[in-house]
């Protein structure tokens, strides 16, 4: 959307498989600020390196489905003429190939475009202007779907995760759950029950963690820590150094063994180390912007870019009646970009 002081808003919505890779290197225009990012519906923290924006990702998803990353920047454009209006779009690159790429312009309804000669993406002509209308109601809409996605898809994490706990996935159980809990910030019950779920289990994760090093150590110093070599000791119950899936059974044989005092040391010494990490590791949170979109719609696509160094284009001239102007100060322009990232060739390649 475009300001009154000439500032416009950019959103770029990509669908990748991520691999291997574990962040999405871009760069954006040269007067663009970045505003906002999110990586299946969570805030993240992006960070800049050799001025490079680097968009942390997740994990490939357990379903196989890719994964959409949302970003916001801004640009300044040079001030518009009255009566006629060009416009050069410039959109960022990125360090994969690009495919399916779709970038829709939305420019008030009684601009004329007359020309977009230059641009790297082509126009999708249709017979009549497309036009949206915003409205009140629709946003509130939109705003309940969403919500309505979110809670549904808190859910079934929260389901996934009970049954990688039954299997022993200890890791991809945390990870949902915890994105259980992020997606469902909006009902405060479920939120509440996702975030203590999850608290637990960082608690029993870590209790089993200490748990299993020290029956490890007393296994490894049996009969030695009172100076006399014993053989008749049996050793205590060990995961493995390194193991960490197991079972809830797994994880009890551990604690079995040990006195309820030890338990209750280590339990304490368990949840004081999960409240230090949680304090040390502050959860990024981002506005996210919900854009209206209204006025005549400009579609442009392209199949493929494979080259990472060729910048995303549109350039465009159209022409508005003079007593029209002073509707540009209300709202004039709103730029998107669709694009499903990484070929099918490269989408499994280890980074």
């Amino acid at each position: 959307m475009l300001s009154e002081a000439g500032i416009l808003l950019t959103e770029v919505v990509i669908q990748i498989q991520p691999g291997n890779k574990r962040y999405l290197g871009m760069d954006l225009p040269g007067n663009a600020k970045f505003w906002s990012a999110f990586v299946d519906k969570k805030s993240v923290w992006p960070w800049n390196e050799n001025n490079q924006i680097l968009i942390p990702l997740e994990e490939a998803k357990m379903d196989g489905s890719p994964s959409e990353i949302k970003f916001l920047y801004t640009q300044e454009v040079p001030e518009m003429n009255k009566t006629e209006v060009e416009s050069l779009l410039i959109g960022p690159t990125f360090d994969l190939p690009l495919e399916s790429i779709s970038w829709q312009v939305y420019l008030p309804e009684y601009w004329e475009l007359t020309e977009t000669e230059g641009s790297t993406l082509e126009l999708v002509e249709t017979e009549e202007p497309q036009l949206v209308t915003f409205s009140i109601n629709e946003y509130l809409q939109r705003e309940a779907h969403l919500r309505e996605e979110q809670y549904k898809e808190a859910e079934t994490l929260l389901n996934i995760s009970n049954d990688l706990l039954a299997k022993g996935e200890q890791r991809r159980a945390r990870k949902a759950l915890q994105s259980a809990w992020s997606l469902s910030q909006a009902d405060k019950d479920f939120n509440e029950d996702a975030r203590v779920q999850l608290q637990n289990l960082k608690t029993q994760q870590a209790l089993i963690g200490l748990a299993n090093r020290r029956n490890y150590y007393l296994n490894d110093n049996l009969g030695q820590l009172d100076g006399s070599p014993s053989v008749s000791q049996a050793p205590l119950p060990y995961l493995g150094q390194n193991k960490a899936r197991y079972t809830q059974q797994e994880a009890q044989q551990v604690l079995n063994q040990n006195t309820d005092e030890v338990n209750k040391g280590l339990e304490q010494l368990a949840t004081c180390l999960i409240g230090h990490q949680d304090a040390a590791m502050a959860n990024p949170e981002a506005i996210r912007a919900n854009l209206p979109k209204q006025g005549q719609v400009l579609k442009f696509t392209r199949s493929l870019l494979v080259n990472t160094d060729t910048d995303l284009r549109i350039h465009f001239k159209a022409e508005r009646p003079i007593e029209k102007f002073s509707f540009l100060n209300v709202g004039a322009l709103l730029s998107g970009f669709i694009i499903f990232l990484g070929l099918s060739t490269i989408s499994h390649r280890n980074y």
